[in-house]
């Protein structure tokens, strides 16, 4: 599960790259909380790895 947190983390960094740069669209999503969003998700992930191992990824 650690691909996806990675993942979600290099999302985030991308937009917040692309933001920086003055791309409207990716300032308005990480406006509308799109990045917390993500983050959050990471945080949820790293706190159930021990779940997500037994009942997600040994299927």
């Amino acid at each position: 599960m650690n691909t996806v947190a990675v993942r979600l983390q290099s999302l985030v960094e991308f937009m917040r790259r692309f933001a920086a740069d003055g791309d409207e669209n990716f300032a308005r999503h990480i406006a509308d909380g799109h990045a917390d969003l993500y983050l959050r998700d990471i945080d949820h992930i790293k706190a159930n790895t021990a779940t997500w191992q037994k009942y997600i990824a040994s299927h």
